[in-house]
């Protein structure tokens, strides 16, 4: 989980969050057992905190592909992510 305490500072999440997730997730500290997992999107491939026992399935959008879908409409997007530098995910019904 050192993943957690390293973007910590570049996602502004604060020490006491970043504390909480990993203890929730690595069962240590504060709890004894995991309540959180981390997925891949089988859409996108990026990783994905999510419960214990969640079931993800091809077309249910994560935060990420939420993001890549909203980012030709967006202006917040666009101005903090570079067009070159996003992935595309292919576009889901709901």
């Amino acid at each position: 989980m050192a993943q957690i305490w390293i973007g910590a500072d570049t996602h502004r999440i604060s020490f006491d969050r970043a504390f909480d997730l990993t203890s929730h997730t690595d069962g240590i500290w504060l709890t004894s057992t995991p309540v959180f997992e981390v997925l891949a999107c089988p859409t996108c491939g990026s990783d994905v905190l999510m419960a214990i026992g969640t079931v993800v399935h091809l077309g249910d959008n994560c935060p990420f592909c939420k993001l890549v879908q909203r980012y030709s409409c967006d202006p917040r997007l666009q101005a903090s992510f570079p067009k070159n530098g996003m992935a595309t995910a292919p576009a889901t019904t709901p």
